[in-house]
């Protein structure tokens, strides 16, 4: 009679241990697929949106009306390409489209700046025929502060 009951007890504590580890394991996978974007690509492209803007913020002192304005035109830009992701040079003619825009919500100091950051991002990533700036280790031009800081 005490062997019969040991046993119900372990077989009580099993199938109870088994219900936890199933309940615990459904509850994590619905908690990690609530974490997961629908669409990693375009979630990390909004991250790369927001980092954009506010290092264009910090280096260009914009104002927040310039700094929502200039993240309205990177969103769009961002869709345009998205839209047209199959068509050869999507790519740059949103960038720009995108830069011209940004240029008109700029006073003449800001757009100054940001054609010395767009003239670095040319040299760094768009090639250049003088074989020293492809090689020189690239410096960003001055922030807000005049420091000058390397990548």
């Amino acid at each position: 009679m005490k062997a019969v009951l040991r046993w119900k007890i372990i077989a009580c504590f099993a199938v109870v241990s088994l219900a936890s580890a199933f309940i615990g394991a459904a509850l994590t996978w619905r908690w990690a697929r609530q974490q997961t974007p629908a669409n990693p690509v375009q979630a990390a492209s909004a991250d790369v949106n927001d980092l954009y803007v506010s290092h264009l913020k910090s280096y260009l002192n914009l104002t927040d009306e310039q700094t929502a304005r200039v993240g309205a035109l990177s969103r769009k830009a961002r869709a345009d390409v998205q839209s047209k992701s199959g068509e050869l040079g999507a790519f740059t003619e949103a960038r720009r489209r995108m830069q011209a825009d940004i240029r008109a919500v700029l006073n003449d100091e800001q757009a100054a700046r940001f054609e010395r950051l767009n003239a670095l991002r040319q040299r760094v990533w768009g090639g250049t025929s003088d074989s020293r700036a492809a090689t020189a280790k690239p410096s960003m031009p001055p922030d807000a502060t005049g420091k000058r800081t390397n990548p």
